[in-house]
């Protein structure tokens, strides 16, 4: 056939204009293919922007874990604090009920028992350290105990009533709003 320049030109034939519409079909399908290949992966800026999701994520979560074995070491001091102020409370209030008569010099308590002929002395060293010994009738002495409370804990003894009831004033450094006191008192004779 002739256009109307001339030129003769092929017109292909219903067989032969499906097959180039196949291939031309195909052409795209397999475009279309290398676009979703390469939707398929992860660019660079997204791998980057994970991982450092992920670090942030990760150095939260250690940060929240460390604060919580803090906080659990801290509670557990204060724990053992409170049970030796506890066994020291118990000590001195039942060595000051059974005792003859007591007697306080600068931060020492002491107590002297009739019977058997002995005294107790509890003495604070350093604050932290508080001390009960016990001695016989030729001032050796018997046994030694030790109460570990805080480090920096102010430590005082008082008269309440003079000679039958006295205060010790324990006064930790973080909470010097709340001290512990405890009173003991001697035994009344009727």
């Amino acid at each position: 056939m002739n256009d109307r320049t001339g030129k003769l030109f092929f017109m292909p034939t219903h067989q032969q204009a499906y097959r180039s519409m196949d291939c031309r079909a195909g052409l795209r399908a397999n475009r279309r293919a290398v676009r979703e290949n390469r939707r398929s992966g992860f660019t660079l800026i997204e791998l980057l922007l994970v991982l450092s999701m992920l670090s942030t994520l990760l150095g939260g979560t250690i940060g929240l874990l460390a604060l919580v074995h803090n906080s659990n070491d801290r509670g557990q001091q204060n724990l053992l604090h409170r049970q030796e102020i506890r066994r020291f409370a118990d000590d001195v209030r039942r060595d000051m009920h059974a005792s003859s008569a007591a007697e306080i010099r600068e931060s020492e308590l002491i107590l002297m028992f009739a019977s058997p002929e002995s005294k107790i002395v509890y003495r604070a060293d350093g604050g932290s350290l508080l001390r009960r010994q016990t001695s016989g009738t030729d001032e050796s002495p018997a046994g030694q105990d030790q109460y570990r409370i805080d480090d920096k804990a102010m430590i005082a003894v008082d008269w309440l009533e003079q000679g039958t009831q006295v205060r010790w004033t324990i006064t930790p450094t973080d909470r010097p709003h709340s001290p512990v006191q405890i009173i003991a008192s001697k035994r009344l004779t009727q």
